[in-house]
């Protein structure tokens, strides 16, 4: 198995290149076997210095969604990962047990990020056979609200996902007082209402079709195993 962790980010004019620095740093300090991409877009890409030991992902300037789902079509191409962790540049690791949430089969897995705990995964580790089956790991039709609530309700819908208290990936949100706000704080805020209206369009109309997409996969991963036994 192999993880990799993206970051999506957007400097607000430079401010948050330090934090994504932070985040990178915290992942290092507690990761094994993972690798670390930056998804930075091409105009913004000078407002941050990414260390030599992270990849990167540029892309024309895009929300959180689509650049999430731009770069796991990366990794899927690439064909040498089963897992990506999604974080954001204000996600900070805290322990060192982190990759083991990942597990050799369908699944979506969170841990603590000390504050929506286990009401939401606002970092998550999804399988890769997921992203392929569906063709996005978050639904196309939202632009960044409201991919946390699609990863709960898939894997609940599906029995797969599984919360990880010991594990800690602290969420250094500015509503809490953990980071100052900023221009990207505010930008994102505005989508809140728009978001919830294409989520809820969504849960009504594809999210079945996804549902079985994904329990598919997950009877077929049980067959081959009846078969290896």
């Amino acid at each position: 198995m192999k993880i990799a962790v993206i970051m999506p980010t957007r400097s607000a004019n430079g401010k948050r290149g330090p934090s994504a620095k932070e985040a990178f740093d915290s992942w290092k300090e507690t990761r094994t076997t993972s690798d670390f991409f930056y998804g930075v877009d091409e105009d913004d890409v000078a407002n941050y210095k990414i260390p030599t030991d992270a990849k990167t992902i540029m892309m024309p300037r895009m929300k959180l969604v689509p650049k999430i789902n731009d770069m796991c079509g990366c990794l899927i191409a690439q064909n040498t990962y089963t897992h990506v962790l999604f974080i954001g540049d204000d996600h900070r690791f805290r322990t060192s047990d982190w990759e083991s949430m990942a597990e050799d089969k369908t699944q979506i897995a969170y841990g603590n990020d000390l504050l929506q705990g286990e009401k939401l995964p606002t970092a998550v580790l999804v399988s890769l056979d997921i992203v392929n089956a569906l063709g996005y790991m978050c639904p196309p039709i939202i632009e960044h609200m409201y991919a946390d609530n699609f990863w709960l309700d898939l894997g609940r819908e599906c029995s797969i996902i599984k919360y990880h208290p010991e594990v800690v990936i602290e969420h250094m949100h500015f509503s809490i007082g953990k980071s100052a706000p900023d221009q990207q704080y505010f930008e994102v805020a505005k989508l809140h209402q728009k978001d919830q209206i294409a989520y809820e369009s969504y849960k009504n109309t594809t999210f079945q079709d996804d549902v079985r997409k994904v329990r598919e996969i997950c009877a077929s991963g049980l067959l081959e195993q009846d078969f290896t036994e």
